[in-house]
């Protein structure tokens, strides 16, 4: 998570050969389109809030209808309400044009181009899945206004391009997106008029760059600014530091652009921790027309624990043209304490998809790392939520192939990658941690209950929220749409093999039923709340150091398949509701009890050190009285590993021990019965 002072542009170059009117930027550095402000995924039709102009099938060059641009908008100085896009590539605001461009491009300017026009012309709106769409992002004053081109033919491949224009700015940007089999290239830029125009270098032979990610990942894009580019100017593009920080020195980091003509030589770097200025004074640079420069300040910040910082930032250039774009700030807390992280893998996956086992069997093969939870997120088939399954489509790109994966929903992938992906992730400082965590099936209410405490370690601002999913293993069920289609049997994709069953998918069959593979693991069967970022309010905004506890919503026990509940577990996961990253997490068995006095919280009652283990465990609790005591330790699979009748045990503080030296590393659940107390807490074995 990083701070961003403004768009990050991350550039390679300016072109040279400006007019006057426009120059352009190129990013480089890919993960993000221009602003931030779309993340939808890139797919053929996009989805239902995007309304379709052009297309699809056109085999005869031709013009969508006038659409008007919804806010005010200046192309070269010039106010322009409406605009129409041909089918292949040119968006003009010169609406009276009538002869449409082919779909043979050349260079511009361009007398088969009108006046007034954007161009990503070469593309071609033939196919059956080939469109022109547009959608409106952000609000007022910064908004922006996206035409799609979805799927067009390029070349012998298929492309997607999109033109944006952009509130209050007034910039114009030319994404490249997504392309697969294309051989040749593409016109991408503006002309002002039949003498005046301004290309990105490369055309009319422009390859498109970005792969077959369905998301802004490998997005790049050029920025077009009406104006003449200035000699020296310096842009605070990003604050790479976290809003949250372990005790100690911090080295102050972010990301300078060079936006001028001139290369950068020396500038001076400044920040303000409320305890006086700290200047580095930076020389010999070579940071070039359209560079980045990523900087850590030679003066560390000296966090105190639970001390709040607001760290000022600024960047001083001789002759700098633009100094609004100098400046930024980030609030920064100290942490009393890191605790450990647990990372949350997300797959998207469905019984339709034969290329899906692959996703299976990447969660099965993390089953054995104690500090990640799987979770199969199901589309298109019997054991859909469909909350859960939108929310993941509509609010995170990488949720738009099958089979897909996502750790902590801020890293994308195959899932043939979550090692990797979880690698990533488990060293990073969290201010947070699921604690406390209790998940019952109530027999007198039908309903599974869970609760469990958000512990935080220090101030953070923003919105963050709990979320609660409950997952189920082993569902083997029979029927229509139950069965796994199966791309990997026969061998001919390689040779496929569930590193915990041993299940080979290479020579299982196509489909293959449910119960030939012991059934489907890890599935999500429920979503608290049907929100894909958790309950609202359950946490306070801008939360302080200690515990903020949260009941989630009853759920019907009828979600689980397994009415015994040994193969189901709930998941609860902090979430920052800005970026939708998932910050800790914990999960829990479920525990089957006959009312509501059996269920009782577990902060103060039942302690276990050390938590994680490598082998034995000091389980403490307290009596009230004389009480029956039973202990059993259960895994992920709901399987009881270890088991201890301790009888009648006397008032007062008492002791039991959990030995695991036998048992493999993962994620255990002691449920303790005390009496009608029932108390279940979560041990970590970590060899």
């Amino acid at each position: 998570m990083k701070k961003t002072i403004s768009l990050l542009f991350s550039l390679l170059f300016i072109s040279t050969l400006s007019f006057g009117q426009y120059y352009y930027l190129k990013q480089a550095a890919p993960g993000q389109n221009p602003g931030g402000l779309n993340t939808d995924g890139e797919f053929p039709g996009a989805d239902a809030t995007w309304a379709s102009i052009v297309g699809p099938s056109v085999t005869t060059p031709t013009w969508s209808a006038n659409q008007t641009i919804p806010f005010g908008f200046n192309f070269n100085g010039s106010s322009v309400t409406q605009y129409k896009v041909s089918s292949t590539g040119v968006l003009t605001f010169t609406t009276l044009a009538a002869s449409v461009p082919s779909g043979s491009n050349t260079a511009l300017p361009s007398a088969n181009i009108p006046d007034k026009s954007i161009c990503i012309w070469g593309i071609e709106a033939s196919g059956v899945n080939d469109e022109v769409m547009i959608k409106t992002f952000g609000t007022a004053p910064n908004r922006q206004q996206w035409v799609f081109f979805t799927s067009h033919s390029l070349n012998g491949g298929w492309s997607y391009w999109s033109i944006v224009m952009e509130e209050t700015s007034d910039k114009i940007y030319i994404v490249d997106q997504r392309h697969n089999g294309t051989s040749g290239g593409v016109t991408a830029g503006i002309q002002i008029d039949g003498t005046t125009a301004e290309s990105v270098i490369g055309s009319p032979a422009l390859l498109p760059e970005a792969g077959t990610d369905g998301s802004a990942a490998d997005n790049v894009y050029y920025e077009f600014i009406q104006g003449v580019q200035a000699a020296d100017d310096v842009e605070l593009t990003a604050i790479n530091n976290l809003p949250y920080a372990a005790a100690g020195n911090l080295n102050i980091e972010g990301v300078l652009t060079n936006l001028g003509a001139s290369t950068i030589t020396d500038l001076t770097i400044s920040y303000n921790a409320g305890s006086g200025v700290q200047n580095d004074v930076l020389s010999g640079l070579n940071i070039p027309s359209a560079g980045t420069y990523n900087f850590s300040h030679a003066t560390p910040l000296l966090v105190a624990a639970g001390t709040n910082y607001t760290v000022s930032i600024d960047v001083t250039l001789a002759n700098d043209a633009n100094i609004a774009d100098n400046s930024g700030s980030i609030t920064i807390g100290g942490l009393t304490q890191v605790p450990a992280k647990t990372v949350v893998g997300e797959e998207n996956t469905g019984t339709w998809c034969g290329w899906c086992p692959r996703g299976d069997v990447g969660l099965s093969g993390m089953n054995t790392n104690a500090a990640f939870i799987g979770i199969a997120v199901h589309n298109g088939d019997p054991m859909t939520v469909a909350a859960y399954d939108n929310g993941a489509t509509a609010n995170f790109p990488d949720f738009t192939g099958f089979p897909n994966g996502a750790v902590d929903r801020i890293i994308g992938g195959d899932p043939s990658t979550f090692g990797a992906m979880h690698a990533q992730r488990i060293n990073d400082i969290v201010p947070c941690a699921v604690n406390n965590m209790v998940a019952v099936y109530n027999q007198a209410t039908s309903m599974i209950e869970v609760s469990a405490d958000a512990e935080f370690y220090g101030t953070v601002t923003g919105e963050y929220r709990m979320s609660c999913v409950i997952v189920e293993d082993g569902i083997a069920t029979t029927g229509a749409g139950w069965s796994q289609v199966n791309y990997y049997d026969g061998g001919g994709s390689g040779t496929l093999t569930d590193p915990t069953t041993g299940f080979n998918w290479s020579t299982a069959g196509d489909p293959v039923v449910s119960t030939a593979f012991g059934g489907y693991k890890h599935v999500a069967v429920s979503l608290s709340n049907n929100d894909f970022f958790g309950d609202a309010s359950s946490i306070p905004m801008n939360p302080t150091p200690g515990t903020h506890s949260h009941s989630f919503a009853g759920v019907s026990g009828s979600v689980v398949t397994d009415q015994t509940f040994a193969n189901a577990h709930a998941v609860v996961m902090i979430i920052n509701v800005a970026t939708g990253e998932i910050l800790n997490a914990g999960e829990t068995s479920i525990s089957v009890v006959t009312s509501a006095n059996e269920v009782v919280k577990t902060e103060d009652l039942v302690t276990i050190y050390p938590n994680p283990t490598k082998d034995v465990s000091l389980i403490t609790f307290s009596l009230d009285g004389n009480t029956n005591v039973k202990m059993e330790v259960v895994n992920v699979l709901g399987e009881v590993v270890f088991s201890k009748n301790a009888g009648i045990m006397s008032e007062g503080a008492q002791k039991l021990y959990f030995d695991g030296s036998n048992l493999t590393s993962g994620i255990y659940f002691v449920n303790l019965r005390m009496g009608d107390k029932f108390i279940t807490k979560k041990v970590s074995l970590r060899k």
